[in-house]
């Protein structure tokens, strides 16, 4: 009876020491949110890695204050903004098709659009012979 008064105790001391771990529930579409936002955003503290790739404390935080962000009901596009507000847009992994950023969609299109007309012809004439 001793041990199992013991063990009671343990788990009420675990509990009254560590709530958020033994009460937290994940909302689990906040958490596809962030994670979609995270893979989106590059990180400001990792140059070269997405925000859901740094090991970064600094981004430990802003991932954290993103998911609470999402999770208090602001959407994806609204904290991206906010996130390119903060620390500009240059930290986007997709271009924005806006001004000089748009010869990053336009050249690959174009280059497609180039090589596909070249292959017509060129099937064309050889098909003629």
């Amino acid at each position: 009876m001793n041990s199992f008064s013991n063990l009671i105790k343990a788990i009420i001391l675990i509990l009254l020491l560590f709530p958020q771990y033994t009460f937290a529930q994940v909302d689990n579409n906040a958490l596809k949110i962030s994670k979609e936002i995270y893979s989106e955003f590059l990180s400001p503290f990792c140059p070269g890695r997405s925000l859901s790739d740094c090991p970064s404390t600094k981004a430990s935080k802003l991932k954290e204050d993103i998911y609470n962000n999402v999770s208090s009901g602001q959407d994806k596009e609204v904290v991206l903004d906010n996130l390119f507000k903060e620390f500009g847009y240059e930290y986007s992994s997709k271009p924005r098709f806006y001004g000089i950023s748009s010869l990053a969609w336009l050249i690959p299109i174009g280059f497609l659009v180039v090589l596909l007309l070249s292959l017509f012809f060129w099937i064309r004439k050889n098909s003629k012979s």
